[in-house]
């Protein structure tokens, strides 16, 4: 009979452990649950419901550092057509001052001004092809409208967020894209004309104001987006620990954690300073970055210092009960002073 009962409850132990079809992720809700809560919530669950609720922790990280890697990549395309808007400046400012030599040569000899007027015409050849480089060509334009919608939204969410007027993001891209599209009418024969060199000069300052300004609000989004990937990282191994616990395959595990360990932490390249720079400032002043850092830091510190004096007091009151005990030799009690002291730091 007992058999029998034993029987019964360890089947009904099992069917209550096994998983019912369509499992969902109960946790995911909110991916900016706090640690402590998200804990508590995973300790009921079995391994095949943990399993679901890694998967899909997963999936928000992987979604995460996908698009951290999509506005980096428009950061990088952005320095790319900044440099050349500024080899097009550069030229443009050579075929100015060459234009305006060619009038001083007309006073002296014909050789001379034949030399200059030839001159002028190759540097205003050169900013044309300058020019023409910075608008790209035809395979570039799918490239070229992923990059503007992923900037618009970049430039939207931080005006919402900074609360900036809507229209200044707007702007920005209205600039560049009037910008572009003047430089894009212009021929070599139009800017043999001094008037027009100016138009197109002032033209591709404004594209490459407006570039910097795209670039500068990527890279302050992308450190916004890795103080999110550290939080999604931080739940996400909370749930990896809590699947392995309860009896996970050691093969999904592994890859997951091999998956976090190749996205994790701060990669800049040293080559591009302003990138370089907007990392390290994020990262400094991020929740989940330098200000995590600093606290622990501090936390650490502050734990040393106090188990240090503590150890400082202890045994000087060990010190003075050894020595008004009869029975403890001064080099035992020495012995035991420090090893008292020394105890209590290493307990750190």
């Amino acid at each position: 009979m007992i058999s029998l009962l034993l029987m019964a409850a360890s089947v009904g132990m099992a069917n209550s452990l096994e998983c019912p079809p369509n499992t969902e992720a109960l946790t995911t809700k909110d991916s900016q649950i706090p640690l402590d809560e998200l804990e508590i919530r995973l300790k009921p669950l079995v391994r095949c419901e943990l399993a679901e609720e890694a998967k899909v922790w997963m999936t928000l990280l992987k979604s995460k550092v996908q698009e951290i890697s999509a506005e980096e990549l428009v950061a990088k395309h952005k320095k790319t057509e900044m440099k050349a808007v500024e080899d097009a400046l550069d030229a443009l400012e050579d075929a100015k001052e060459a234009m305006e030599e060619v009038p001083e040569a007309t006073k002296g000899e014909s050789e001379s001004t034949a030399a200059s007027q030839e001159e002028a015409e190759t540097a205003v050849a050169e900013a044309h092809k300058q020019i023409k480089e910075v608008m790209g060509d035809d395979q570039e334009e799918t490239e070229d409208a992923v990059d503007s919608s992923i900037a618009k939204e970049v430039l939207e969410k931080s005006e919402t967020e900074t609360g900036v007027d809507s229209k200044s993001g707007k702007q920005i891209l209205q600039d560049e894209k009037s910008a572009t599209k003047q430089l894009d009418k212009i021929d070599s024969k139009e800017l043999q004309d001094q008037e027009t060199l100016k138009k197109v000069t002032d033209a591709a300052v404004q594209l490459a104001d407006s570039k910097s300004e795209i670039r500068k609000s990527l890279l302050e989004h992308v450190n916004q987006l890795y103080a999110e990937r550290t939080a999604l990282i931080d739940r996400t191994n909370l749930v990896i620990n809590a699947f392995e616990e309860k009896g996970a395959a050691e093969e999904p595990i592994t890859e997951y954690r091999q998956y976090i360990k190749a996205v994790s932490g701060l990669k800049v390249d040293v080559s591009d300073v302003d990138a370089t720079l907007a990392a390290l400032k994020g990262w400094l002043i991020s929740k989940e970055g330098g200000l995590r850092w600093g606290k622990n830091i501090a936390i650490f510190v502050v734990t040393v210092m106090a188990f240090y004096f503590l150890s400082v007091i202890v045994g000087r009151a060990a010190d003075r009960g050894f020595k008004a005990s009869r029975h403890t030799s001064a080099l035992l009690s020495d012995f035991l002073t420090k090893a008292i002291s020394r105890g209590i730091i290493v307990l750190v």
